[in-house]
């Protein structure tokens, strides 16, 4: 055998001794659940759906990553963020967000996470709800507003109202999240571009953290 060969074994096998740099996941949680489907939605969801079937998704999502935590592309290496989106997330009661948040964190460690993120729609936000929410580490909390013109709302199928979004806005305020995003979406079925200039107003006036923006397709 050359000095050559035997250099490259013995690379080899102090590489398989070594562990590679540990690189941090990101794990988005789909709560595929919502009151009503709005018009331009194709996002997965079902509509009112009983406590139970709910529960067995939650189940479920908690046994998936319970398998997936043990293989060696994801054991042992730090999450940097969770995000639950759907859906409508905050459709979920708070005894079912405590249940599937404790379940994932049995299967990766949520130490030094940097971002938990929460998709919620106005009408299901309540004062128990975002206080739950903080209590399980949540740090960024997105409210999809859509538009603030509730002529608008009605015609795309939304189930709130402008008033729904005050009231919500005020509670989360209220709870001291560290970052709040509202979306706004633009070109709904009979926006015109005084309607949508005047949500963005409207969104500014509230001095969110951030507002994301869609564009209808």
């Amino acid at each position: 055998t050359s000095g050559a060969t035997l250099e490259r074994c013995a690379v080899v096998t102090a590489s398989a001794r070594t562990r590679p740099p540990v690189r941090p996941l990101g794990i988005y949680v789909h709560l595929p659940f919502c009151q009503k489907k709005c018009d331009y939605c194709y996002y997965l969801s079902y509509i009112a759906q009983s406590a139970a079937v709910v529960n067995q998704y939650l189940e479920t999502v908690v046994r998936e990553l319970a398998l997936y935590s043990k293989r060696p592309g994801v054991q042992g290496r730090p999450l940097s963020f969770v995000y639950f989106g759907g859906g409508t997330p905050s459709s979920l009661s708070s005894t079912q967000v405590r249940y599937l948040v404790d379940g994932l964190r049995r299967g990766l460690a949520w130490g030094g996470i940097d971002e938990v993120t929460f998709e919620c729609a106005p009408r299901s936000v309540s004062q128990e709800f975002v206080e739950t929410l903080r209590d399980i580490g949540v740090t960024r909390l997105s409210m999809g507003v859509q538009s603030f013109d509730d002529e608008l709302l009605r015609l795309n199928g939304r189930v709130h109202l402008a008033e729904d979004v005050a009231r919500a806005y005020a509670l989360i305020r209220q709870a001291d999240f560290a970052w709040v995003n509202l979306d706004l979406m633009c070109g709904l079925i009979g926006e015109t571009e005084e309607q949508w200039r005047e949500s963005v107003r409207r969104a500014i006036e509230l001095e969110p953290d951030s507002v994301t923006v869609y564009q209808t397709e």
